[in-house]
């Protein structure tokens, strides 16, 4: 559908208006570090360019690759097409590299999913979108110490691999492991952030999380909440939320959830 698609300057100017929302003040007591994020080259792309924005500006290259529609209808952390690569400039082939579609290839595509209630179909949450990418590159980046508990975890490991005798009931599993923390922290990011600026949005997450949450339970869905990251996020997120308001990203930062 989008395969001969070239940019608008909507697509382009969205792109930078998202970025300029991730450097909002407001988004400070998430993003703490700022300098976490300074090493990032947020990545574009239609049938003819790649489109790259960086702390050194913009940069529009020609590209000879085949851009499916599936390369267009959402955003990673990390580069969707590892070709592009190559088109790159070579100052930042260190840095962190969220990528995703242009805004109106991805808009008709999601609408074109099937999906009920899909919240990803407006320009808000296209903007939320690449707030949310950020906040994986911000947990990725953030310096982790050696926790007592995971030392506990290590030596137990070791201990059993070498086949001695150890204590189990001293490693707590339960309340070490966040499963899918960066997925928790990205959910709970893009949804501050959208009660700060895009509550439209907002609600319409929470109305598809209502109805997701509600066929888990029933049983519809033929499936665990842990088999699926972004629903996952979504429950867990909303309770650390509600339960720590004030001080989320450091407790999910720091595993003391």
């Amino acid at each position: 559908m989008f395969e001969d698609y070239v940019a608008a300057r909507k697509d382009l100017e969205t792109i930078e208006e998202g970025l300029l929302f991730v450097e909002r003040e407001e988004l400070d007591f998430i993003f703490e570090d700022r300098s976490l994020t300074e090493k990032v080259a947020v990545v574009s792309y239609d049938s003819k360019f790649v489109y790259l924005w960086s702390r050194d500006g913009f940069e529009k290259t020609p590209h000879s690759l085949k851009i499916r529609d599936a390369d267009q209808m959402a955003w990673s952390a990390g580069l969707r097409i590892r070709d592009i690569k190559k088109f790159l400039p070579r100052r930042v082939m260190s840095f962190s590299t969220p990528s995703g579609g242009l805004l109106m290839p991805f808009l008709e595509l999601q609408r074109n999913l099937g999906r009920p209630l899909n919240p990803y179909v407006t320009r808000e949450s296209y903007l939320a979108t690449l707030v949310h990418e950020f906040a994986h590159i911000y947990y990725n980046q953030y310096p982790r110490e050696r926790k007592e508990e995971e030392l506990k975890l290590l030596n137990t490991a070791l201990e059993l691999y070498q086949g001695k005798e150890t204590d189990l009931s001293r490693v707590d599993l339960r309340s070490y492991f966040l499963p899918e923390a960066a997925e928790v922290f990205a959910f709970c990011t893009e949804y501050v952030t959208a009660s700060f600026f895009w509550p439209n949005h907002r609600e319409n997450l929470n109305k598809e999380s209502v109805k997701t949450i509600t066929n888990l339970i029933d049983g519809k869905l033929g499936c665990f909440i842990e088999d699926y990251p972004h629903d996952y996020a979504a429950v867990v997120g909303k309770i650390i939320l509600a339960k720590y308001p004030q001080d989320w990203p450091r407790r999910i930062l720091r595993g003391e959830v």
